[in-house]
């Protein structure tokens, strides 16, 4: 891996190929997933975190004062299982296959990230792991 300078607090790490198709896959299967119906989208379940974001599939569709309008999927390392759990109950494949995806993708972009952390650590900022 290697850094590139920029601007100040912008840095461009360099990346294999393997990610980029692996991000195309995710893409790919998240819009599989997002052209099901309605109905079924809302079949794979969402688990609200505690002080964290929850995981799994959040659809909102109703505005107030703290409530904002969004479609979107949150994934853990640590939800896997229950992600996967509640993409099986589901009658179509799609949630499963993105749920495999983006977990794919994950493994990928890990040791880059942790090596990008330890490369920022060495040049001297301190606790940034």
């Amino acid at each position: 891996m290697t850094l590139t300078a920029g601007k100040p607090g912008f840095t461009c790490v360099t990346y294999p190929d393997t990610i980029r198709q692996q991000v195309t896959k995710a893409i790919t299967a998240w819009k599989s997933f997002t052209e099901l119906p309605k109905s079924e989208r809302k079949k794979l379940g969402y688990r609200p975190g505690g002080d964290t974001s929850g995981v799994g599939y959040e659809l909102k569709e109703t505005p107030g004062t703290t409530l904002d309008l969004k479609e979107d999927f949150h994934f853990t390392a640590e939800s896997f299982e229950w992600l996967t759990e509640e993409a099986e109950k589901m009658d179509d494949a799609s949630a499963l296959t993105f749920i495999l995806n983006a977990d794919a993708l994950l493994d990928l972009v890990r040791p880059i990230a942790m090596n990008f952390a330890y490369m920022v650590e060495q040049s001297g900022v301190a606790r940034f792991m």
